[in-house]
């Protein structure tokens, strides 16, 4: 059983938000999975990583298409 929260009982515990990521931070997220892609010899961690740097450029994409930097 999962724990739901609130945005009220989240700011209540004294926790810190972590602000929404530019596009620009997900850009360099996408940089450095490929970075790590092309480092690696391990075939399943290429192949995930290169997703993850499709996924980041993917949201990168749609921040920019928002507006956002």
């Amino acid at each position: 059983m999962g724990t739901k929260y609130r945005d009220a009982d989240f700011a209540a515990s004294g926790e810190k938000c972590v602000p929404p990521f530019s596009a620009i931070d997900y850009r360099r997220y996408a940089v450095e999975c490929v970075r790590l892609a092309q480092a690696t010899s391990d075939p399943v961690d290429k192949a995930r990583l290169r997703d993850m740097a499709e996924t980041f450029s993917g949201l990168a994409g749609k921040k920019r298409a928002k507006g956002s930097r």
